[in-house]
């Protein structure tokens, strides 16, 4: 089977004047869903989570400046992936036509 590496973009949007771009995430997944799910989880700070804080140690992550700087991705926040934008949601994502009204 062919290995499939999405390249998921990650855009801090949520709480900020204009988006920003934070992350590039390389994800090991197939699929786009668990592509997207693999971005989220690695762009969290938390007590179970420190993906941020160890982004220079990871693979697969290209960040955009300096972790410290970056929050946690959030529900109003996007990911791009295959030119397709994505909104977190509480659960999920909801991927974003033309006809959507966005920040990004």
């Amino acid at each position: 089977m062919k290995e499939v590496n999405h390249q998921v973009k990650v855009i801090h949007s949520e709480y900020e004047d204009t988006p920003v771009h934070v992350a590039t995430v390389t994800s090991p997944r197939i699929s786009v869903a668990d592509s997207l799910e693999y971005a989220w989880e690695r762009t969290q700070n938390g007590i179970d989570a420190q993906y941020w804080a160890e982004a220079d140690k990871q693979s697969g992550i290209q960040v955009m400046g300096d972790t410290r700087k970056y929050r946690s991705t959030a529900v109003g926040d996007y990911c791009e992936i295959n030119n397709e934008l994505w909104r977190v949601d509480h659960v999920g994502f909801i991927k974003i036509t033309g006809n959507d009204d966005h920040d990004h």
